[in-house]
């Protein structure tokens, strides 16, 4: 599942309930949201095995593996979504992710509070920050 949106590839999983086959490993490189990509998996039995980051022409892509065993399950922060099995990468590009992801969440919840819209929102993406901040390149405030 590879080179669309995090929305698309949710919807997808949705539609093909064959993908929940113990034997199948699959890989996963959606473009944005990969958020959604990794809460939808851990909501529905699937284990994140491994991510890694890369750079292609300045841009960081990341790319994770996964396979349905729910029995493996474990539970997982809140920010487990944003942060996955990537926070293991420890090179630049992962860190570079982080930072664009530190960055946009920081820049949203507080356009959402300036605007006093979306609490429950607001209240998710500052408890997230912190966990994610650690894995993030220098990070001017």
């Amino acid at each position: 599942f590879a080179g669309m949106g995090g929305t698309l590839i949710v919807d997808i999983l949705k539609g093909a309930e064959w993908i929940k086959d113990r034997s199948k490993r699959y890989i996963f490189q959606p473009m944005s949201r990969s958020e959604d990509v990794r809460e939808y998996l851990t909501e529905n039995g699937f284990v994140i095995i491994r991510e890694d980051a890369c750079f292609d022409e300045c841009r960081p892509y990341i790319a994770f593996c996964a396979r349905f065993s729910p029995e493996e399950q474990t539970p997982q922060r809140e920010s487990y979504k944003f942060i996955g099995e990537l926070y293991k990468c420890k090179n630049e590009a992962a860190a570079y992710y982080f930072t664009k992801k530190y960055l946009y969440l920081k820049e949203r919840a507080d356009a959402l509070e300036r605007a006093n819209l979306l609490p429950e929102e607001v209240r998710m993406i500052k408890a997230v920050l912190p966990d994610i901040y650690p894995l993030t390149r220098r990070v001017e405030q």
